[in-house]
């Protein structure tokens, strides 16, 4: 709508529409483990800033692990290729990732890691996209069979103007975006409920 930050329209640079189509191949290696490789073709078109029109293809693979493994979750990585429709940008050729992996000890203590680095649509009129890469931690014990209480802490970094092939920032400052957060949480019937007090500090290089 009407939503501006930093005298910048949101609503211009950040409304779009994507379509995708693609297909996967999953393999059980054991109970426990099973192998996944993909393709995605898919297509952004933003209606009020055709500028920001891109094709792009992702191909990923990927190791899955059962929730009852000792460790659980899930770890992708892939190749991204993104052209823009103009023609007047580069096109980026790069690695992205996503990793969530979890590990319970003991049956009362959960280590999880998070991992990504992708490219994301940027609110910046002088820029198209940037390359966000960063890793979440989080600790969740369980006090007893009903409360538990976690923490969490993030880091990630916010790269502009990425070139392709190396993916490395071209001349454009870089934003830092730190997280972190605790909650407490009661389980009744099946569902939990929580109390959560979460913060974000962003910084930038630039002026």
């Amino acid at each position: 709508g009407d939503t501006a930050y930093l005298d910048t329209d949101l609503s211009r640079n950040l409304d779009a529409k994507t379509a995708a189509e693609g297909a996967r191949v999953r393999y059980a290696v054991t109970p426990f483990t099973t192998l996944a490789l993909g393709v995605t073709q898919s297509r952004s078109r933003f209606e009020l800033a055709p500028e920001r029109n891109s094709d792009n293809v992702r191909l990923t693979s990927a190791v899955e692990f059962h929730p009852f493994a000792a460790v659980s979750g899930r770890a992708e990585y892939g190749v991204l290729r993104r052209t823009f429709v103009d023609g007047n940008a580069p096109p980026f050729k790069g690695s992205v990732a996503r990793v969530d992996l979890a590990y319970t000890l003991l049956g009362r203590t959960r280590f999880a890691i998070g991992y990504q680095r992708d490219l994301q649509a940027s609110y910046r009129i002088d820029q198209r996209d940037y390359l966000q890469t960063g890793i979440e931690l989080s600790v969740t014990h369980r006090l007893t069979n009903a409360w538990d209480v976690r923490g969490r802490l993030g880091r990630f970094n916010l790269a502009y103007g990425v070139t392709e092939g190396t993916g490395a920032p071209v001349g454009v400052a870089d934003e830092r975006v730190r997280t972190y957060g605790v909650d407490i949480g009661r389980y009744v019937g099946g569902m939990r409920v929580g109390f959560q007090v979460t913060g974000q500090a962003r910084t930038s290089d630039s002026n």
